[in-house]
């Protein structure tokens, strides 16, 4: 009797005698084998079931991450009152950048434009913008912070954008 080269397999020429056991111990090869694949297959299709819902859910994140609440800024305005301001923004700022430029004020005017103007990283300008866990703290004047620039004026409206 000869045998198949990778799988080792019975291969009867005619002057064989074919034996029970051989066709036996050829099936239950066959059995074993085709099982074993059987049980691979599916376990592959698990993990690619798997694969495709971490797909799915990482393409949502990274939809989201871009929407419009996850924005790496936050800009709006805050109107001023002449005393202590706190500006929610929703996370702990690393830049604010703050104009209470009107239309009125002369661009020429530089003195007008440093008193409502400010750009902090938090460490310049910290006697008069606060960075906190959820936005930023402006002071007016006259409160011992300092002179200028002028962050909280009453009845002046501030713009600002601060940066994630």
């Amino acid at each position: 009797m000869n045998y198949t080269q990778n799988y080792h397999l019975p291969q009867w020429i005619k002057s064989d005698r074919i034996m029970m056991d051989d066709f036996n111990d050829a099936m239950n090869s066959l059995e074993d084998s085709l099982t074993n694949h059987a049980s691979y297959a599916a376990s592959i299709h698990d993990l690619a079931g798997e694969a495709h819902g971490i797909a799915r859910t990482a393409k949502l994140l990274a939809l989201e991450a871009y929407s419009p609440n996850m924005k790496p800024y936050a800009a709006s305005y805050y109107d001023g009152n002449g005393g202590t301001k706190s500006v929610v923004t929703g996370f702990r700022p690393s830049f604010v950048i703050i104009s209470g430029m009107q239309s009125t004020v002369s661009y020429t005017d530089t003195s007008s434009f440093d008193r409502y103007f400010a750009i902090t990283g938090g460490e310049v300008l910290s006697d008069r913008v606060e960075f906190t866990s959820n936005g930023f703290t402006v002071y007016a004047k006259g409160l011992g912070r300092g002179n200028f620039p002028e962050l909280n004026e009453d009845k002046r409206r501030y713009q600002y954008i601060a940066f994630r």
